[in-house]
């Protein structure tokens, strides 16, 4: 009997594992997309673009500085 609950001992403790890296990756996964969109809104703040396509694939671009 000690052989099963060494073994569910051990389920267990993978899944608890399996959990914490799980939320710590998915922490990190926000703290980097939320310093990725920071960068992006201040270097949209120095700069506003509109780019156009047309049908004929020809691409036109403008943008203004703030």
């Amino acid at each position: 009997m000690s052989a099963t609950s060494s073994k569910s001992r051990i389920v267990l403790f993978l899944l608890v594992v399996i959990a914490l890296v799980f939320f710590i990756t998915s922490f990190v996964a926000a703290a980097f997309t939320n310093s990725v969109n920071n960068s992006i809104q201040e270097a949209s703040s120095q700069a506003s673009c509109i780019i156009v396509q047309t049908g004929e694939d020809k691409v036109f671009g403008e943008c203004g500085f703030s």
